[in-house]
């Protein structure tokens, strides 16, 4: 992928939609104080924590940037539970715990995920210009792997099921 312009960078608010609780939340544009505390919190391994989809840190990523009106939707609370064991206990439950517990399905971390890269400045086609360089490196990938250095044989790779080895 070609390298991305700094004037390319343009902070904008995000937004995803939550099936569980049916609603859409905020998230304000990173701002200076933001990146102090992601560079603070992941370092080095924000790039890393993007690329391999991490979602626990992304959620945390995400609820910090959530509005403060969207937040309030995360309090903590007791509530009741019922443990591996069947016992009823109480414990509190609150903030980006919670987030994590709410977003179900890999179309729900993928939309929380563009709605981060939208708040640090990565528009739509940026996303999907990554996207489709990130499918590109796959399909490489995968093609030397079938049939590359690595492969354990020289043999192109037979994609019509037949066998290839005579009998006789």
């Amino acid at each position: 992928m070609r390298p991305i312009k700094l004037e390319e960078l343009v902070p904008l608010p995000g937004e995803f939609y939550l099936r569980a609780t049916q609603k859409t939340y905020h998230l304000r544009p990173v701002s200076i104080e933001d990146r102090v505390w992601i560079t603070s919190k992941y370092g080095s391994e924000l790039q890393q924590i993007f690329r391999e989809v991490r979602a626990k840190e992304i959620a945390a990523i995400a609820f910090h940037q959530l509005t403060d009106k969207d937040k309030a939707d995360f309090k903590k609370k007791t509530v009741e539970i019922v443990d591996e064991e069947g016992n009823t206990k109480e414990t509190e439950l609150g903030g980006v715990v919670v987030l994590r517990m709410l977003i179900q399905g890999n179309d729900e971390i993928t939309a929380v995920l563009t709605a981060l890269l939208h708040t640090i400045g990565i528009s739509e086609p940026l996303i999907e210009e990554m996207a489709a360089d990130a499918d590109s490196e796959l399909a490489q990938k995968k093609n030397e792997n079938v049939t590359g250095e690595r492969s354990l044989t020289s043999l192109p790779a037979n994609m019509d099921g037949a066998s290839t080895k005579s009998v006789g």
